[in-house]
Parts: C-alpha cells; structure tokens; sequence
C-alpha cells in the first residue's frame, strides 16, 4: 500500500527540486490545520506556466496515468490529474 505521507515528501522535493512553486489544498492541507479527515490523494495549486513542467516531474516519480483535464467557472480554473498505481497492489485490470 502506497504511504500518502512518504508520497508528499516525494512530491514536494521533487517540485522544490525543479523550483516549481505549488500550495498545498485539499485534505492534506486541512490535516496541517488540525482539521482531520480521510482522504487518499495529493492535491496542489500549480501555476498554469508550470503546469507541464509539474506533470512531467510527477512522471519522474511514477504518477504515470493522466486523465482528462476538466474545467470550470467559465474557463477560469483547470484540473489535472495524475495518478500512481501502487505496483503491490493486486488491481484487476479492466478493459
């Protein structure tokens, strides 16, 4: 089972290391504020300049599905998302 911990730590030196600036959001950034609550994914603010930069950094460390961006408020925001598949799970692939 991937460590959502160990996994952040591994996402912010690799950002830090290519001088990507991002902000934390979502529930990681609520546990920081002692708001706990479940959640199972990394979610950053990336400017819109480094947003190929910052996938093709998460590809460095195995975040290797990409899904369709999605846009709101008009074309005012933009999601990406990346996904890493924990090589010990035993998913079942579905075609």
């Amino acid at each position: 089972m991937l460590d959502l911990y160990e996994e952040m730590l591994q996402v912010v030196r690799k950002l830090e290391q290519k001088k990507i600036y991002y902000a934390l959001c979502g529930g990681l950034a609520m546990a920081v504020y002692d708001v706990i609550r479940a959640t199972v994914d990394i979610d950053l603010l990336i400017l819109t300049q480094d947003v190929e930069k910052a996938m093709e950094a998460m590809l460095e460390l195995g975040f290797e599905f990409k899904a369709q961006p999605m846009t709101f408020a008009g074309g005012k925001i933009h999601i990406y998302r990346v996904t890493k598949i924990d090589p010990e799970a035993n998913y079942p692939l579905k075609c």
